[in-house]
């Protein structure tokens, strides 16, 4: 389940009207996407570029997004 905020992490949430399996991972200048079903897939993109692309999407769901409790 979802863990309660700490002074060293805060969740936030955001109504999603179609489930996913898939997670988003940015790292350095990496992007992992990782599909979470039986035969669990895994894609990294290296690039500065879809990075920071990546980074503003994030942005922008976290601006918009509720604190959870």
């Amino acid at each position: 389940g979802i863990k309660k905020n700490s002074p060293l992490n805060e969740y936030r949430s955001i109504p999603l009207d179609i489930p996913s399996p898939a997670t988003i991972n940015i790292y350095g200048n990496k992007i992992a996407i990782l599909i979470w079903e039986e035969n669990v897939q895994g894609i990294v993109i290296e690039s500065e570029n879809v990075n920071k692309t990546f980074q503003k999407y994030f942005e922008l769901l976290w601006k918009n997004a509720r604190r959870s409790h």
